[in-house]
């Protein structure tokens, strides 16, 4: 119940969930009526969300889905950050139709999410225990997105690589 508030708020009030939904619609994207789904998650993942692409009995079926970890003790402000971020990777699969076994999509789709997320400011960094002065949110940008597509079966073996040919770019 705590999850549907924080979501029904954040859908209601969070400019950037206003702006990339509303950028979803004008680029022709029709989202379904389950689009959010609030769910336990896989117990050995540490993850707070994810974006599904296909979804359904039939594999290849478009039918996008941003899914939200009920089972993790996270606050607010990150289940925040997690609902913008799932909704970079909503945005960029309506406009560029990503291929999710493409290590470099992968990647790029993840530095912008986690750039333009919030779950690399100053603030969050500083929760983490990450104090860097310096190149703080680039160097956030490329770990957290590092995190994600290191979980990609197609690209654990090449995530740096991956992540650091896709970041200026993206």
């Amino acid at each position: 119940e705590k999850y549907q508030k924080w979501l029904a708020k954040i859908l209601q009030n969070n400019e950037k969930s206003l702006k990339l939904l509303d950028s979803i619609e004008k680029l022709g994207c029709k989202l379904p009526n389950n689009f959010f789904q609030l769910q336990k998650c896989v117990p050995d993942k540490k993850m707070s969300g994810g974006f599904s692409v296909y979804t359904g009995e039939q594999e290849g079926k478009y039918n996008p889905a941003v899914i939200l970890c009920t089972d993790r003790k996270i606050d607010r402000t990150t289940f925040e950050n997690t609902v913008v971020h799932e909704l970079v990777h909503a945005y960029d699969q309506c406009r560029i139709k990503l291929d999710w076994k493409s290590c470099l999509h992968h990647a790029c789709t993840e530095i912008r999410a986690s750039s333009l997320s919030g779950e690399c400011s100053f603030y969050e960094e500083l929760s983490r225990g990450n104090f860097a002065m310096s190149a703080g949110h680039q160097k956030c940008v490329k770990r957290r997105a590092k995190l994600s597509v290191k979980m990609n079966p197609n690209c654990s073996e090449i995530t740096e690589d991956a992540v650091n040919a896709a970041f200026t770019n993206c």
